[in-house]
């Protein structure tokens, strides 16, 4: 029942008193958020099997539900009949007990969503901008944000906190990241979750783009059927996210399944959509930036079959890779990658065709992303809500 993601280090933004067992003391304890957990999955369930699903005793699982009732997390509803025997209340969240924002941070602009504690995402913005510069970008946030609230009717005090996505590698000094190079400099010396939690004035917690976008899929697609899959994640970059028992593997430095690692040694092309636009541009495409790109996609251009036998090697490492050290149920293609584009990746590894023995080793399922709208933002604003409210 531990959290996939890490608490942040001292925040200049505490946790808000009203979402906090007592006043020192955390959100939930475990037992409450495997209660939680449970409702959140079923969406709706009885009580009756609640209680059996929770493995407590009647007595422990009931002290558990009514204290959710009373602090307003879970709410009780007519009771369905189902055969024999006395009818069970039904159990759901409120979800408007606590609403989380996600920030996901782009080289080519930010987007923003409003999730509620159930994981509906009521509202949601995007602004496009490039090159995207730190204070700029902070300033629109904050206004953004002000708006989304004022929008969707949410009152601040019941914004639990902000989670964050961030493109790049951890740098191993604090909560620094390394960007791509068309982000500035700025981007790379601030500690952003902290730089943000004074800004926004919300608590923040902060991962990169593909442990969150894996996240999303973890909770709101293929991971609701399988506990062990690695998200590649395609976007201006290219790195995974890591799925072991329905948690995140993220390493000592939190760059578990940063796959750009692999091509720096190797020297293999990086399979990244920004060299898919850069290809085209050079054709006479005018495509100045990805979304530009990603908004016009045309599964006719010619050049994408030059781009995929030149990353094609490179593709096939990432797969290899993937199953040599994970040994995953599924390897999940998604992030910004088109659904014609990510079937003909797919189409392109091949397993071994020499088993040992002629016996073949299991291999995972290829597999599109099925959270296909901002699975980074939609990840990040589900990161507050996962780490103290859910197992």
């Amino acid at each position: 029942m531990s959290s996939p993601f890490p608490a942040p280090p001292l925040s200049p933004v505490p946790i808000g008193r009203r979402f906090l067992r007592h006043d020192d003391g955390p959100v939930a304890s475990d037992s409450e958020r495997w209660m939680l957990e449970l409702v959140r999955r079923a969406g709706v369930m009885s009580r009756a099997d609640l209680t059996r699903a929770s493995g407590l005793s009647v007595p422990g699982a009931k002290g558990l539900i009514d204290g959710l009732v009373e602090r307003g997390l879970l709410q009780l509803g007519p009771p369905a009949t189902r055969g024999r025997g006395q009818p069970s209340a039904s159990v759901s969240l409120v979800a408007d007990f606590a609403y989380s924002i996600g920030l996901s941070i782009m080289v080519d602009g930010f987007e923003l969503a409003l999730m509620d504690l159930s994981g509906q995402v009521v509202g949601h913005c995007a602004v496009r901008a490039f090159p995207l510069h730190l204070e700029e970008a902070v300033a629109e946030a904050r206004r953004q944000i002000t708006r989304l609230l004022r929008r969707h009717g949410v009152a601040r005090e019941r914004v639990f906190g902000i989670g964050a996505s961030m493109t790049g590698p951890r740098t191993g000094q604090g909560s620094r990241v390394n960007p791509p190079l068309s982000l500035g400099a700025e981007w790379a010396e601030a500690e952003l979750d902290q730089l943000l939690a004074a800004r926004l004035g919300q608590p923040v917690w902060m991962d990169n783009d593909a442990n969150c976008a894996a996240l999303a899929e973890c909770l709101f697609g293929v991971g609701r059927r399988c506990a062990d899959f690695v998200y590649l994640h395609f976007t201006d970059g290219f790195a995974a996210g890591l799925v072991s028992g329905g948690g995140m593997l993220r390493g000592a430095h939190g760059n578990a399944g940063e796959m750009g690692r692999i091509f720096a040694l190797t020297g293999l092309p990086r399979p990244t959509l920004e060299s898919l636009r850069r290809r085209l541009s050079e054709a006479g495409h005018d495509l100045p930036d990805l979304h530009t790109m990603l908004d016009r996609y045309d599964p006719d251009w010619p050049q994408i079959d030059d781009w995929i036998e030149e990353v094609r090697p490179s593709i096939v490492v990432a797969v290899a890779a993937s199953m040599a050290l994970v040994d995953p149920q599924a390897i999940v293609f998604g992030a910004r990658l088109p659904e014609d584009l990510a079937r003909r990746l797919i189409g392109q590894v091949a397993f071994e065709q020499a088993p040992r023995r002629g016996t073949p080793s299991p291999n995972p399922e290829l597999v599109i992303a099925e959270v296909t709208q901002s699975p980074a933002m939609v990840g990040a604003a589900a990161v507050p809500l996962k780490l103290h409210f859910f197992a």
